[in-house]
């Protein structure tokens, strides 16, 4: 914690709270419309070559690509301004019962997808976004080397 930590209207709080609680359930339909097709992508656009699993509790995705695995885990990111899905691609490391981050992207709930500097990688209106979001998670899996 840093002094700037503390240096905060108190009284606003519950109200940015309240806001980003509004935010984030509006986000979090835009996941979900985004990751349910990624399935169904496998097959019919991938051949079989690739397999994800959508945890129905917490919706993270569990998946392989060329038989290397891989899990994307969801959080959240909010400030004062604004309230995102924050999305962790995270392939196994040599040792044992450990992970190594492979790349992560937010998700806002404009339905934009954001790098993790605030670049705009894609907007709610790209043509294939729930696709072209797999191909990406999947290449950057494919090309993280193996973590010792």
């Amino acid at each position: 914690m840093e002094k700037i930590d503390f240096e905060f209207d108190t009284d606003r709080f519950n109200g940015i709270l309240g806001r980003n609680n509004r935010m984030l359930a509006v986000t979090k339909q835009h996941l979900l419309n985004i990751i349910s097709h990624w399935s169904g992508f496998t097959q019919s656009m991938l051949g079989g070559n690739a397999t994800i699993e959508i945890d129905e509790k917490t919706k993270n995705v569990t998946g392989t690509v060329l038989g290397k695995s891989f899990n994307v885990i969801f959080g959240v990111l909010a400030t004062d301004e604004f309230c995102r899905v924050e999305a962790i691609v995270l392939t196994p490391s040599a040792e044992a019962d450990r992970s190594v981050e492979a790349g992560r992207f937010y998700v806002s709930s404009d339905g934009g997808i954001y790098s993790a500097s605030n670049e705009t990688l894609m907007n709610e209106h790209d043509e294939f976004q729930s696709y072209s979001l797999l191909i990406a998670v999947l290449r950057k899996v494919l090309s993280t080397p193996q973590a010792v």
